[in-house]
Parts: C-alpha cells; structure tokens; sequence
C-alpha cells in the first residue's frame, strides 16, 4: 500500500476522475473535499472517530511533522524529542532510547491504522463503484 501512496497509485477520486472513470473529484465519503490519498488518512470525517484516540499525532502540526503535515500512513514518524519530557534521572543515552522505542511503536500503530482505513475505504467505495469503476 505505501509504494501506491507513493506513486500516486491508489484508486481516489482525484486519481479516477484523471483518468476520466469518476466524473468529479468529491470525497466519495461524503466530505466536501477533493478526494485524495492525505484527505482519506488525516481530514476524512469517516475515520476521525479511529483517529481520535490520538489525535494530536494524527493531524498536521507543524511542529510535529518534519514536512508540515502528516504523513503517518506513509510510514513517517513526527518529532516526539518535543513531545517527550526530559527527566533528570535518564542520561542522554536513556533517553535516546525511549524515543527509539517510542517511534517504533507509534509506526507500527499507525501502519496499522492506515491499514485499517485504507481497507475500510476500500469497502465502502466498492458499493458505489462498478467493475469499470463508474458509479452505480
């Protein structure tokens, strides 16, 4: 799924309507938004209930994300040394390691949350879709 985020590849209404099978770009979920790849893991209001848990981490922050804007379902981690608070008993090795730890479970988890979405979204729109990719 990643290398299709990547390139572009997953079938969105923005990719569908490109290519002339949808005749707009409108979130199929019902958002007034153009449908893309980071409208479907970050703004999509289907999902907020299953981005709520941790919702600081799963909403563009700038002082979070490297690029300005989250890119969890891509396998990105934010910036947790400001999230983390320093404790005077941990030496810088210590520390370094509880952030290690943390960003390897924060991916795994959002993996799987983007997993969990992407194939949600994938059920959802096939009932609107025909074969050909044209709306019912």
């Amino acid at each position: 799924m990643i290398k299709k985020v990547i390139s572009s590849q997953l079938p969105t209404a923005d990719l569908l309507h490109s290519c002339k099978l949808l005749p707009d770009t409108c979130c199929q979920m019902g958002c007034d938004a153009i449908e893309d790849a980071h409208h479907i893991f970050v703004h999509c209001r289907q999902y907020d209930e299953w981005r709520a848990s941790a919702a600081l981490l799963f909403t563009d922050k700038c002082s979070l994300w490297p690029l300005h804007y989250s890119a969890y379902y891509l396998g990105h981690i934010p910036n947790f040394n400001h999230l983390l608070p320093t404790c005077a008993n941990l030496s810088k090795l210590a520390f370094t390691c509880l952030v290690y730890h943390f960003s390897a479970d924060w991916h795994t988890t959002s993996i799987r949350l983007a997993g969990q979405i992407w194939g949600n979204w994938q059920k959802e729109t096939a009932v609107t879709l025909d074969v050909r990719g044209r709306r019912r």
